[in-house]
């Protein structure tokens, strides 16, 4: 019941965010990038969550590199 005397009406149940990030949309990204460009020596990431669990998902998290300015080519791009 709030002050002015109206009954107040439950919020409805909301989902909560996953613990785990969403590897999804990375994934598939990955996946496309992949098939389009071909196999790799190495995947320059920066140290976003969901990249290290797309690539979970993929099989390649020992091909990952992050690093202070291995990403600088690939973000001065766009």
């Amino acid at each position: 019941m709030t002050n002015d005397g109206a009954v107040a009406t439950p919020v409805a149940n909301l989902a909560l965010a996953p613990v785990q990030p969403n590897a999804h949309e990375p994934a598939n990204f990955l996946r496309k990038s992949l098939k389009r460009h071909g196999a790799t020596e190495a995947i320059v990431t920066d140290r976003l969550a969901s990249y290290g669990a797309a690539l979970k998902v993929l099989g390649a998290v020992d091909k990952r590199e992050t690093g202070r300015w291995l990403n600088n080519r690939a973000e001065n791009s766009h």
